[in-house]
């Protein structure tokens, strides 16, 4: 099983940290799935400030570390968290290779 985050996105990620002074080396960045959307699955993101017990550990990607819960992580294997800052506007997104469609805002998948 494997989760990654770019570059943009772990300087975004830091960046936000810096901003909530949340620099500790034990914090880190949350991700995971949930049922809702017009599709099915949601992703969700946030900060905490440890680890759960079972969480998945992404540690060192980019000096970001990435908390997941086994259950997510079963559909964002091979995913990819990616920042972008478009005209459109600017956000994370995930490029999940499961993910059989997207609905039309793109915040929700289906599998």
């Amino acid at each position: 099983m494997s989760l990654r985050i770019t570059d943009s996105a772990a300087e975004k990620v830091r960046s936000l940290m810096d901003n909530k002074n949340m620099s500790s080396p034990h914090r880190g960045l949350r991700v995971g799935v949930q049922g809702g959307g017009c599709s099915g699955f949601t992703y969700i993101m946030d900060f905490d400030d440890s680890p759960n017990d079972g969480d998945i550990i992404i540690a060192g990607s980019h000096d970001v570390r990435v908390f997941v819960d086994n259950k997510s992580l079963i559909y964002m294997d091979d995913t990819v968290i990616d920042y972008v800052d478009e005209l459109h506007g600017a956000g994370f997104k995930f490029k999940n290779p499961q993910a059989e469609s997207l609905c039309g805002c793109g915040e929700s998948f289906a599998m």
